[in-house]
């Protein structure tokens, strides 16, 4: 499921962020975009420290797969593969969120 080195995997986690995840969390995280806004979607920040998820990369990865009721897409269902749920968790814990995990950058 994972890919072999952490650049290989924030790379691709970056790339599924830009195509899945950017237009509602915006390029850093910080959510309430005015994509979201005109859909009528509260956006979280996905860097804010009082993040309701979990700072796990299980809990992360089962956010992606579900998604969330007030809008988030079921990425598990709609087309993410499992390999891509992983990077886009990685990428958010590790580039977004460094402290989260003690590293990235």
């Amino acid at each position: 499921v994972t890919l072999g080195d952490d650049d290989e995997r924030a790379l691709e986690g970056n790339a599924v962020y830009a195509a899945r995840c950017r237009n509602c969390h915006g390029p850093l995280g910080r959510g309430s975009t005015e994509y979201a806004a005109g859909r009528g979607l509260e956006v979280p920040s996905l860097v804010d420290e009082a993040w309701s998820v979990s700072p796990q990369i299980d809990s992360v990865r089962h956010r992606v797969f579900v998604g969330h009721a007030a809008g988030m897409p079921t990425w598990g269902v709609a087309g993410i593969t499992t390999r891509e749920i992983d990077a886009v968790s990685f990428y958010v814990l590790e580039r977004l969120r460094p402290e989260v995990l003690g590293g990235g950058g």
